[in-house]
């Protein structure tokens, strides 16, 4: 996604391959809502084969505690929309992305067309993989810690047509000062109690050049 924000003087570039939620018509009465977070990255040069990188990312104990752990805070975050019947639809699925493979996993439910955007979108955002949980709690303690705003870097994109719903989660997204000439991209990664530091940074890096790599073809 690339979008020109002429009257500011600036752009976004993004190549995020995260949805924070889609939402489509169901039925006459409800919406179908998703969610489809991402815990979990291989860079693929590192393996012979899409299937031998998949192995080894799927029977990570690390990264099956990450993706389970924002399994249940989405699935919370869902229930406390409309009626309590999220579902997960795939609990741990591949995502190809350029050079990297993710472990993704799949949240449905239906909420009533009663409901207003405004309130799916307050209940969801930020995305519970870049926060992590309990949401509320880690989303002080980052406001003590860090000393700037994030800008469009881990924030949501939506784009509606026709009846649908897409937002983005832009964790792969660059924010460029077009009068400045000055792009500014932001990468990192959630820490746990199994977290490798050394492992942490490379898995960052990886994402890194995910982005900047095209660019030098």
């Amino acid at each position: 996604m690339f979008t020109y924000l002429g009257p500011i003087g600036e752009a976004i570039w993004s190549n995020s391959p995260e949805s924070l939620f889609q939402l489509r018509n169901n039925d006459e009465k409800n919406y179908r809502l998703q969610t489809l977070p991402i815990k979990g990255t291989v860079p693929l040069e590192d393996y012979s084969s899409k299937a031998e990188a998949w192995r080894v990312l799927k029977s990570s104990v690390k990264n099956q505690a990450e993706l389970y752990m924002i399994i249940d805070l989405l699935r919370n975050d869902f229930n406390k929309i409309d009626l309590p019947n999220a579902k997960v639809v795939h609990k741990k699925v591949p995502l190809l992305v350029p050079g990297l493979i993710h472990q993704m996993s799949r949240i449905e439910i239906d909420v009533s067309k009663d409901i207003s955007f405004e309130r799916i979108f307050n209940s969801l955002f930020p995305g519970g993989s870049i926060t992590g949980a309990p949401k509320k709690s880690v989303m002080k303690i980052l406001r003590n810690l860090e000393s700037r705003s994030r800008g469009v870097y881990c924030g949501s994109t939506i784009l509606a047509s026709g009846g649908k719903v897409d937002t983005s989660i832009n964790i792969r997204t660059a924010q460029i000062d077009l009068k400045g000439r000055e792009l500014t991209y932001g990468a990192g990664g959630g820490i746990t109690v199994l977290s490798e530091l050394k492992e942490e940074y490379k898995e960052m890096q990886d994402k890194v050049n995910s982005f900047l790599e095209p660019l030098r073809c």
